[in-house]
């Protein structure tokens, strides 16, 4: 089996990096300490003009739970049209405000993004019967879940992941959530996920710091660059596991 490796980025110069190390994908999206929100047209048509992988989107309107009322739904189905008419692959979910799979939503989601891969984010971890919305994606013909198996990191959710793997064929199940090189190979083992997803940045603080902006360490005079030790560790540690 031949594990994919994608990095979460929110910038041209990570998805650069990340695409020179050699990762088979990357999820461009913005404000990634939030759990990331959708990000603009511009970065995502560079990336994917400046990058050879894939290059996927996310689509989350907004911080808070995966479900949004009409006007908000309208931004999100917008948004997945545009990327999935620029060729990117679309990463998007929504869920009744009880956690179930809601129907409605999800179907325009999936008529939106025609014609490109979708992906049922981690809302999936937040569901009541994550494993019945894997079943449902499945149903829906949506081609890839990220999930952390409903836990606060992949490998303590590794069992649920399994299931979701076993419920599910045909889906890719991609493996999100505090995934690092010391613990990649184990996630992979216990779960049988066919891809794992992280990001990789590092905050340098700069020599010229203006007036706060927010609380944000990058309105604080730092800025964010790619962390490449931590991709090539992912990635030297599924080699050397044969997974890759």
């Amino acid at each position: 089996m031949a594990v994919r490796v994608e990095v979460c980025v929110t910038t041209l110069q990570e998805a650069v990096a990340a695409a020179s190390v050699g990762v088979d994908s990357v999820e461009v999206c913005t404000w990634l300490a939030s759990g990331g929100v959708t990000p603009s047209t511009g970065l995502v048509r560079k990336v994917r003009e400046r990058v050879p992988c894939l290059v996927r989107a996310l689509v989350r309107p907004a911080v808070g739970p995966f479900h949004y009322d009409a006007m908000t739904l309208e931004v999100l189905l917008l948004d997945v049209h545009q990327f999935a008419a620029g060729g990117a692959g679309v990463v998007s979910g929504v869920l009744h405000p009880d956690g179930r799979w809601d129907e409605g939503p999800m179907e325009r989601i999936r008529a939106a993004s025609s014609g490109t891969e979708l992906t049922f984010h981690r809302a999936i971890d937040h569901a009541r019967d994550p494993v019945q919305v894997a079943e449902q994606c499945m149903a829906l013909g949506v081609e890839r879940i990220l999930s952390s198996g409903c836990a606060a990191t992949a490998l303590q959710g590794a069992s649920v992941l399994r299931q979701m793997v076993r419920s599910a064929p045909g889906v890719i199940i991609a493996a999100g959530g505090g995934v690092r090189p010391e613990n990649v190979v184990e996630l992979v083992e216990r779960s049988g996920v066919e891809e794992v997803h992280f990001s990789a940045q590092q905050w340098v603080l700069s020599a010229t710091a203006g007036p706060s902006l927010g609380a944000d360490p990058a309105t604080l005079g730092a800025t964010v660059v790619a962390d490449l030790r931590r991709m090539d560790g992912i990635l030297n540690a599924l080699v050397k596991a044969g997974l890759r």
